[in-house]
């Protein structure tokens, strides 16, 4: 939570959230010392319930991002609707612990397993981030047929959230 780097999140989010339509379906995973469903598959209508889960978001503990990832890909495999853009999208500060910064290769081989269902992995980064990490990052993102972009600013970080919204990802052209 450096630098109300969570309450830019919590403005773009919102943004992304706002442009959602009933037959959208948005789920909250968060990874940090653990990683754990934090909000159910919910209809994009259904403002109320996303914006009230997004603003009640906190930072703590540590960075699993590989443990947040079996369980975003297990959610969207669950709620996942044919003929759509499922997508996971992963919002990080790359800062993984470090037994999983040297597991990138089992993060690329799930990721690589799911986009091969239909399921597509978008990766936005905030935050100092060595170029490593971005480009690893980055990687992650090529390999899940979804996007990446590093968030600097409020309006860069809502800029591209509603890019994401509107693209069709590589599934549904």
């Amino acid at each position: 939570n450096e630098d109300g780097k969570i309450d830019m999140l919590k403005i773009a989010l919102k943004k992304l959230a706002s442009l959602l339509r009933s037959s959208d379906k948005v789920s909250i995973v968060t990874y940090s010392t653990t990683a754990s469903i934090y909000m159910n598959a919910t209809p994009g209508n259904n403002a109320d319930k996303i914006n009230t889960a997004i603003d009640a978001l906190v930072c703590n503990g540590i960075t699993m991002g590989g443990l947040g990832l079996d369980l975003a890909f297990s959610v969207a495999k669950k709620n996942f609707i044919n003929n759509a853009n499922n997508k996971v999208i992963l919002v990080t500060d790359g800062k993984f612990t470090s037994t999983e910064s040297k597991q990138y290769n089992t993060m690329e081989k799930l990721i690589s397993k799911m986009r091969s269902k239909k399921i597509a992995l978008t990766v936005f980064s905030v935050g100092n981030l060595v170029e490593k990490t971005k480009d690893n990052l980055r990687k992650l993102s090529e390999i899940g047929g979804g996007t990446y972009a590093h968030l600097e600013n409020e309006n860069m970080a809502v800029e591209e959230m509603i890019d994401e919204a509107k693209n069709l990802g590589v599934f549904t052209k």
